[in-house]
């Protein structure tokens, strides 16, 4: 029950009849049939969440207790993280290649921008000295030691090239998709007969997006609805570019509101009966269809498109 509908029910008596109640679900009256009591739990029912409950508490007790010592030994001990392992029965893991910013796969106190913060400081690099216990996740305490550290320099052109041309024939990739799809656009929005390649229409909204990217979403729920249908193009980088057409504006179901538990009339507020949700289809440009310089997979399939 929403509170102002709580208080006035739960101030009645049996038989009485409250004032008129409002709400965010319109006004309300209120007749108290019964009252009825909960029956009282045993102590055997009890037991288990009782249970639970001590041993939880008993935990971060435990967990408070480790982790202070933890912290004081890795202090006392900064030097020699393997003393620290041993005392604790942990694991000590050794990682190679640790970068200041961490990919996007990896996981762990690795990934921690406080820990990562810590493990570069000009401490634990220059005086090769632990970093302090560093909470990285819920209970879960670690500190990090560098062992050897090369600072960022610039790569010599032999190992740099390949990636040089990697880079260089991605953004080629995604700059004639980008033009493919401004081509299509205007080609498109001049003669809409001429559109090929749309997907199927699909209804989408910010509830309902249907694995459409953000930008695309974006772009068609922002889209003027003045003159229906119309076209947007939302260049996707190195995703590609996607075309949509806006067709038309579907209104959403109106959402019930759930009933007052208690008897009551109920006149409901005026309010917004409907969300513009919109239908649209889409193609995506893909520029390996047009050339020989690959860009990220977008199929032309009208997939990653409205």
């Amino acid at each position: 029950m929403v509170k102002p509908f709580e208080d006035s029910a739960y101030a009645l008596k049996k038989g009485d009849i409250s004032d008129v109640v409002a709400s965010d679900f319109g006004f309300h009256i209120i007749m108290l049939t019964d009252v009825k009591t909960p029956p009282r739990p045993t102590f055997e029912e009890l037991r288990p969440k009782l249970e639970a409950e001590l041993r939880d508490q008993q935990a971060q007790r435990k967990y408070a207790e480790i982790a202070d010592t933890f912290t004081n030994t890795v202090y006392e001990q900064g030097d020699n993280l393997k003393a620290v392992a041993d005392k604790f029965k942990l694991k000590l893991q050794t990682v190679n290649n640790v970068t200041r910013v961490p990919g996007p796969e990896t996981q762990g106190p690795l990934a921690n921008a406080r820990f990562l913060e810590a493990l570069f400081s000009q401490d634990a690099l220059q005086n090769k000295r632990a970093t302090e216990a560093i909470e990285v996740g819920p209970s879960m305490l670690a500190a990090g030691r560098v062992t050897s550290y090369t600072p960022a320099m610039t790569i010599p052109w032999e190992q740099a090239k390949e990636k040089a041309r990697t880079f260089y024939i991605a953004d080629k990739a995604a700059e004639l998709a980008r033009q493919d799809g401004d081509a299509k656009l205007a080609a498109w929005k001049a003669a809409p007969a001429s559109a090929t390649g749309l997907s199927a229409p699909m209804t989408v909204s910010r509830e309902q997006p249907h694995d459409q990217p953000r930008p695309v979403l974006d772009a068609v729920l922002q889209a003027p609805i003045d003159n229906l249908p119309t076209w947007v193009g939302v260049n996707l980088g190195a995703a590609g570019y996607a075309v949509a057409k806006v067709e038309k504006i579907v209104p959403a179901h109106r959402r019930t509101p759930p009933p007052p538990s208690a008897n009551s009339s109920n006149t409901p507020k005026s309010g917004p009966a409907w969300k513009p949700w919109r239908t649209t289809n889409c193609s995506n440009s893909n520029s390996r269809q047009k050339s020989r310089f690959p860009a990220p997979a977008r199929n032309n399939d009208g997939r990653p498109g409205r």
